[in-house]
């Protein structure tokens, strides 16, 4: 593959992990604090204004917090796709995983071994690898599409506009 081919395809894939990742972390963020504090409180209207809240201010912010994680984990995808070939989901399940952690660590916090004790203490890691998981996978089945010569039976989870089989 030339050389023009392998940087449009990392360039896409980033693009990509630019622009949907930080508002879907943002989203997924949100939505897991609202179920955290469902099984804190009980106080379902609670969900619906922090939900409001993180469409109003946090979407719009998220790219202060979730540019880097998106572009960590973009560039990996992207170079594995454009370097060797196109990786499967089990690789963008890795890649979520491993920048959360990143971005857990790079935080200053840890995740303790799961006790009753410490179950509450790793809540806010949990989701923040959520947060990094979730956005990666469904930026990598956008992405994934999006680089791969679609045939007439596409695999892709997305729309292509061709009649299946």
């Amino acid at each position: 593959m030339p050389l023009g081919q392998r940087l449009t395809i990392l360039l896409k894939v980033l693009g990509v992990f630019l622009l949907m990742g930080p508002p879907v972390g943002a989203l997924t963020f949100f939505a897991g604090m609202g179920v955290y504090g469902v099984s804190q409180t009980g106080d379902i209207a609670s969900v619906w204004w922090l939900s409001l809240f993180g469409l109003i201010y946090g979407v719009p912010l998220s790219y202060l917090m979730g540019i880097a994680p998106a572009a960590a984990a973009g560039f990996i995808l992207g170079a594995a796709a454009a370097l060797h070939r196109t990786p499967g989901f089990l690789f963008s399940i890795a890649t979520g995983f491993l920048v959360g952690l990143w971005l857990v660590y790079a935080g200053g916090s840890s995740i303790a071994p799961p006790s009753a004790e410490t179950a509450s203490d790793n809540v806010p890691a949990i989701l923040l690898i959520a947060t990094c998981l979730v956005p990666t996978v469904l930026c990598w089945a956008l992405a994934r599409c999006i680089i791969r010569r679609m045939p007439a039976s596409s695999s892709c989870p997305v729309a292509t506009g061709h009649p299946p089989g």
